[in-house]
């Protein structure tokens, strides 16, 4: 209301109508940078572990504009959820194997009289024990111990 009482309303003030680029018109604005070709590049980011930031900045957007793709175009969308699943699974994998214990032949350069050899042994992971979970719970940004400080687990037997 203005002083005399009478009522009023605010217009949206935008550009003329005959202006396409014009902000306050349908179908005006900036035009999108978006294809798919985008959505291929982003997936294989996924894939490979990358945070949103780290997706954003490589296909030169912001982080903003990102989110908006993904509510507008649900290929976009679907794109990060299949491409981030198959990440989290590959972590899953190795945190179990982690935590059950495993083996691998490992090389180790060794010299003998006939000189310089490659000598390959089995090398055994131990599983992580209950105490050892508090430990990794400290391992952080924060500080605190690090996993090498606590877990001696290698045991070498040769092939």
């Amino acid at each position: 209301m203005d002083e005399s009482g009478n009522s009023f309303e605010r217009k949206k003030r935008g550009a003329p109508l005959g202006n396409r680029r014009g902000l306050g018109n349908r179908g005006g604005g900036r035009k999108t940078v978006y294809s798919p070709r985008l959505a291929v590049v982003a997936r294989k980011c996924c894939e490979r572990g990358m945070t949103d930031i780290e997706v954003a900045d490589i296909l030169g957007i912001g982080l903003a504009t990102l989110y908006r793709w993904k509510l507008d175009h649900p290929a976009f969308s679907r794109v990060f959820r299949l491409g981030k699943a198959a990440a989290d699974a590959r972590v899953e994998r190795s945190l179990y194997s982690r935590a059950v214990g495993y083996d691998y032949i490992a090389e180790k350069p060794s010299m003998t009289r006939h000189g310089q050899k490659t000598m390959q042994y089995r090398a055994h992971i131990h599983p992580i024990l209950r105490p050892q979970f508090g430990t990794l719970k400290t391992v952080g940004p924060t500080g605190g111990a690090t996993l090498s400080d606590t877990s001696r687990s290698h045991r070498r037997t040769t092939v």
